[in-house]
């Protein structure tokens, strides 16, 4: 019975471990090429297995996308939260949170780039619900912020598009051209996004 579990659970990982293998390989290929332009036989032939493989872990390439996109969304969240205390005032919550996601960024730059193209892809959109918004611990510093009459009534999507909006566009252009990012440009940045939804 024992080893019968611990077969189990090595097959359980070793299925994990491929299925995230092509998660990461897609991501590299989607930001070289484009998501478009990457085929389910290239993305089988980068990550060095059958391409009927792959479809044993996602239905199509549009499940692939999304599940990469909630696979980076779900690693950044908790990267931010990491060190994270709700108990601080909103404005220093509030710039906690986007500089710890802005150093996650830099951090990982395709990783940046991909959830970039998303924020253009349909497929993902459509897929994100409302609450995936409100799940966010940014979320619940807007909220606060609202109630404290801190900053403006706005819906949360429209919050977090004029918020990473300007942020992802600079980072994106930096990143671009190898510019170094600063203490004092993460900072100018989050001034940017605070006074942009604040009252």
């Amino acid at each position: 019975m024992i080893e019968h579990s611990f077969n189990t659970m090595s097959v359980d990982m070793n299925k994990a471990l491929k299925k995230q293998k092509i998660i990461n390989t897609a991501i590299k290929l989607f930001v070289k090429n484009g998501i478009h332009n990457t085929s389910m036989q290239m993305l089988a032939k980068k990550a060095g297995i059958a391409t009927g493989s792959i479809y044993t872990y996602f239905d199509s390439k549009d499940a692939l996308v999304v599940e990469a996109f909630y696979c980076i969304v779900n690693e950044s969240i908790a990267a931010v939260k990491s060190n994270y205390d709700a108990n601080q005032l909103v404005k220093e919550r509030f710039y906690y949170l986007l500089e710890e996601k802005i150093r996650f960024d830099i951090k990982h730059p395709e990783k940046f780039k991909f959830l970039g193209m998303c924020s253009y892809e349909p497929i993902v959109m459509q897929k994100i619900q409302k609450n995936d918004w409100e799940n966010s611990p940014l979320a619940a510093v807007l909220d606060d912020g609202k109630k404290e009459c801190l900053l403006k009534e706005l819906p949360i999507h429209d919050a977090f598009y004029y918020i990473f909006g300007g942020i992802g566009s600079l980072l994106e252009w930096r990143l671009f051209n190898r510019k170094h990012i600063s203490d004092t440009d993460i900072t100018n940045m989050i001034d940017m996004a605070w006074n942009a939804i604040k009252q």
